[in-house]
């Protein structure tokens, strides 16, 4: 999970610096022909890397939040597998 809450933040950081690289009125063309998401999934990666409490050393807790901020699911289910 928290794996995946570092690449959504990643994602969004990237998608910030490619909008003010491409100018005004040329993000979304951009996303729709060169991205295999949504402009709102976008929307809401960059939103993730903009919020001042994400840090490198995130915890379980941590990505499950960013997880349902990102994403607004209320409920997600965390499977914690132990060696045997």
């Amino acid at each position: 999970m928290v794996d995946s809450a570092n690449h959504i933040i990643e994602c969004g950081r990237l998608l910030v610096e490619k909008k003010k690289e491409l100018g005004h009125g040329n993000f979304i063309p951009w996303v729709e022909a060169e991205c295999e998401f949504s402009q709102a999934a976008a929307n809401k990666m960059m939103r993730a890397s903009r919020n001042s409490y994400l840090t490198t050393n995130l915890t379980e807790e941590d990505a499950i939040a960013i997880s349902r901020d990102t994403w607004g699911h209320k409920d997600v289910i965390v499977l914690i597998c132990t060696k045997m």
